[in-house]
């Protein structure tokens, strides 16, 4: 599954490529690109994977993430 995400509180670039490396970590996660010029993420999940828990995940380091689509 193909989620996108508005990932709001980003200050700089440097934040969405962290942010990136950090979900790219995170179990059931197979792509992810975050853009801080849009204030949006793209993330690919295993089918197994739940975006509950990756929206917390982006949460617990201090950003704000809302599902926006479901592909």
């Amino acid at each position: 599954m193909e989620y996108e995400l508005r990932i709001e509180e980003m200050h700089c670039t440097s934040c969405a490529r962290s942010l990136e490396q950090f979900l790219g970590s995170e179990s059931g996660v197979t792509d992810v690109t975050v853009s801080y010029d849009a204030q949006r993420g793209t993330v690919s999940v295993s089918p197994d994977a739940e975006i509950e828990q990756i929206v917390d995940a982006i949460e617990r380091v201090g950003y704000d993430a809302t599902v926006l689509t479901t592909e």
